[in-house]
């Protein structure tokens, strides 16, 4: 069955429906219908011959501090969530401008255009399943992998362009790790050079033997 409203989901974006009712004051558009069907593409799992076994502890097995430092509670996800919005707005009012102390990146769905199109996103994947569902009971049949393929015809752009950030977010990423490495390594000469008598020269050791 395809995944429809998942409680997580639901716990983590609650915070977005009052902008959102801000947002519906100045759109009064709605979601458009599932009118075309796609293909779905035939999709398979394979397994390799090697295998790996780790020990995962259980949930239970974890003490009160332990629980405490693995994972975030509530409050703590919504003061982050609050903290991610409030910088978006800054960054859309023009208080606060991308620089090498400051970025942007992650908060592009928290903006007013990144959040109506996020939800946008969501009421078409979801209208499309309604819409399978609903053809379905009509035909009185029942067929799971194509609500699952109704689902992920809207869900794998989505999927396609979150891909193509995190490589763009990784090549920066990296950019910046050899960046650090090679000044790093300019620093650690300059003050051996510094720190190095001016009359004093070094001899190789095979000259010295």
């Amino acid at each position: 069955m395809a995944p429809l409203i998942d409680e997580t989901d639901y716990l983590v974006d609650v915070d977005d429906y009052d902008f959102f009712s801000e947002i519906d004051s100045k759109d009064n558009s709605s979601a458009p219908l599932h009118v075309t069907s796609i293909q779905p593409k035939h999709r398979r799992v394979s397994f390799s011959t090697n295998v790996t076994s780790h020990y995962v502890m259980s949930r239970d097995e974890y003490t009160a501090e332990e629980m405490k430092a693995t994972w975030h509670d509530h409050p703590a996800l919504r003061q982050m969530k609050n903290c991610a919005r409030s910088d978006a707005r800054l960054f859309e009012s023009g208080v606060l401008a991308e620089g090498d102390d400051v970025s942007f990146r992650g908060l592009e769905a928290r903006t007013t255009i990144g959040l109506r199109q996020k939800r946008q996103n969501r009421m078409n994947a979801y209208a499309a399943v309604f819409f399978e569902i609903d053809t379905q009971h009509d035909m009185g049949m029942t067929d799971d992998d194509a609500i699952a393929d109704a689902y992920f015809n809207y869900s794998e752009p989505c999927l396609m362009a979150a891909q193509m950030i995190a490589v763009r977010d990784a090549e920066e990423a990296k950019n910046a790790m050899h960046s650090m490495k090679t000044d790093a390594r300019f620093g650690a000469s300059l003050l051996l050079n510094l720190a190095m008598p001016a009359n004093l020269t070094t001899t190789p050791m095979s000259a010295a033997a």
